[in-house]
């Protein structure tokens, strides 16, 4: 076996309840005790955390509970947690042990198999038995249907409602999908889906089509009507002219680009160079007007001294007896001495030799700065005309030439498009008929399809496999197991298995589901561990009107599965116990229905 997975752990809780705990083991495990005491909500529990949609069966005491836990095993030693609220929603799935989802992360699967979303409890399955992306046919057009892995739980988890039922095995509860059933057991025997089948459309798709057929003649004679036919060659031709011609302008337009990029660099640098110097001519203007104003203040300053030397001589000889200042006019009322006077003449003429020097360093300043004041103007207007020049150059020329260039492109591409669309239309005429041709191929009349069915040949191996094991079981009168096409179901010991007792049919039942297990086992996918409630429920009781079987049978049943079966784990739940010669090759969990003794039942009291 390559893919499988075991159930190893059951657990519901609540909050300050005590959990209720059911642990399982690989191989036979038995569950028995009086009615009431929750073996078939164990097998409920089960069947809502494989994929069921709701838990419509709860006991009064499993109502305060309000979350279910299945802890279950792969084949490669890892371990799976999901975890569902008792009310139904989507799954967490822990990938560890129950024990320690506390401290794990857990991951959302949605309760609802989804082709967009792989997370979702029927891949998440379907993966652990290597079944995923499979196909099923579902009708006798061809329709398929992805495989989820509810299409084969009711292969494995038998309910004491179904384990006697007069149906074929085969067959899910009410049976409204018997062609994807029967398909559904010939893909698990054969190993081949029904992915390579071509389904027939339906007839609205034939509608559909037809209506295609319909718009497709529009447009083959919209586009007859508009295409004046040419000769290929002579097409090809002018395309080959105009296409040179674009490809001839794009290099002058390349060329005259290229010249544009050059001079508006060039254009750019001048007006930026014209820019620095006019600011630069500012900064002259601001300073020889500076140097005007240094200029007159420093005249100022000598015309000044020079009246106070003369006026200092005036006073010094002052042969004239001098009651008035010649320079103010005004009285003098008393005279310094003639040293005062001279010592003020020998300043002020010491003061006018540093101005002079200072206006000479001023005049010739100036002169250096109006002397680069005309070579920066000079420069501008040598700046100003290239710029001018390189102005004229672009927009009268190169602007003008690319203008050019662009209304012949515009017409080079005008007629270009008009070919091209001429050639479009032609070629499209052509795809549309091929077109045409390919959906009226598909919607021809239909031809009846023989599909492969779920065939006595088919189903030898499960018949020979349920034969070895009856008689394993010691089953009365059995002769031979086959497969009846006519009914779906098996003949065994030449009785039609619909025809047998309750007791006979609960049995064998079970025996299909084992036998299926097992054939399975040599393949490299697997379908699930069989549970079965209550499949040897009739054979003590009384006044069954042989509907019952004999306890040998039922004990031998048990032994069977307990020593010889290939199946990695089986589940039991049963009223009635083991025989006692096998008890230590199995996992028998007895319920009690006695407060005093052992454990009462799957919920704690």
């Amino acid at each position: 076996m390559i893919n499988s997975f075991v159930l190893t752990k059951l657990v519901l809780t609540g909050n300050g309840l005590e959990p209720a705990v059911i642990e399982f083991k690989t191989g036979l495990n038995v569950i028995t005790g009086p009615t009431s005491t929750g073996k078939s909500f164990i097998f409920d529990c089960i069947n809502y955390m494989l994929g069921g949609q709701s838990l419509d069966r709860k006991p009064p005491e499993a109502t305060t509970y309000d979350k279910i836990y299945l802890e279950i095993r792969a084949d490669n030693n890892i371990y799976y947690t999901l975890e569902r609220a008792i009310n139904g929603g989507q799954y967490n799935l822990f990938e560890t042990k129950y024990e320690n989802t506390k401290s794990v992360t857990p991951k959302l699967l949605l309760a609802k198999l989804d082709k967009d979303n792989e997370d979702n409890i029927s891949t998440f399955f379907l993966n652990l038995c290597n079944l995923s992306n499979k196909e099923i046919r579902k009708n006798k057009k061809g329709t398929k249907v992805a495989l989820s892995f509810r299409d084969i739980c009711h292969l494995s988890l038998i309910p004491e409602t179904e384990i006697t039922k007069i149906e074929s095995p085969i067959f899910a509860k009410g049976g409204y999908q018997k062609t994807k059933e029967l398909n559904v057991v010939k893909f698990l025997i054969t190993g081949l889906d029904d992915k390579s089948i071509i389904a027939e459309p339906d007839e609205k798709v034939v509608q559909y089509k037809k209506g295609k057929i319909e718009i497709l003649d529009e447009l083959i004679l919209t586009f007859s009507n508009k295409v004046n036919t040419s000769k290929n060659q002579e097409t090809d031709e002018q395309l080959a002219f105009l296409e040179k011609n674009i490809l001839g302008l794009k290099q002058e337009q390349s060329d005259l680009l290229n010249q544009y990029t050059i001079n508006d660099a060039r254009r750019k640098s001048l007006s930026k160079n014209i820019f620095n110097n006019e600011t630069s001519l500012e900064h002259l203007n601001d300073t020889l007007s500076r140097s005007e104003l240094l200029k007159a203040y420093y005249n100022s300053d000598i015309k000044r001294l020079n009246s106070t030397i003369e006026a200092g001589l005036l006073l010094s000889e002052n042969n004239q007896n001098l009651s008035f200042c010649p320079y103010c006019n005004n009285e003098i009322k008393a005279l310094s001495s003639d040293d005062e006077i001279l010592s003020t003449i020998a300043s002020c003429e010491k003061e006018n030799e540093k101005i002079d020097f200072l206006l000479l360093e001023v005049e010739e300043s100036m002169l250096l700065l109006n002397k680069e004041k005309e070579e920066i103007q000079k420069l501008i207007r040598g700046e100003t005309n290239a710029l001018s020049e390189i102005d004229e150059l672009i927009n009268a020329n190169i602007n003008v030439s690319l203008n050019k260039i662009a209304n012949r492109f515009n017409e080079l591409y005008t007629k270009r498009d008009e070919i091209l669309n001429t050639k479009f239309k032609e070629e499209s005429i052509g795809k549309f008929i091929e077109f045409k041709s390919e959906i009226t191929n598909s919607i021809q009349e239909k031809q009846e399809k023989i599909f492969d069915e779920l065939s006595t040949s088919t189903m030898f191996p499960i018949s020979e496999r349920i034969f070895e094991i009856l008689k394993e079981c010691n089953y009365p009168d059995l002769d031979t197991v086959s497969f009846s096409e006519a009914t779906f179901d098996f003949v065994i010991g030449f009785k039609n298995r619909n025809l047998s007792g309750k007791g006979e049919r609960a049995i064998t039942y079970a025996t299909f589901v084992l036998a299926l297990s097992e054939y399975l086992d040599t393949k490299n996918y697997y379908f699930g561990v069989p549970v079965f409630d209550s499949p040897l429920v009739t054979y003590r009781k009384p006044n069954s009107n042989g509907e019952g079987i004999s306890e040998d049978l039922a004990m031998d049943f048990y032994r069977y599965c307990a020593i010889k079966s290939l199946s990695p784990q089986i589940i039991i739940l049963e009223n009635e116990e083991p025989p006692s010669d096998i008890l230590d090759k199995l996992n028998h969990i007895k319920f009690t229905k006695n407060e005093s003794e052992g454990r009462y039942g799957f919920i704690p009291r």
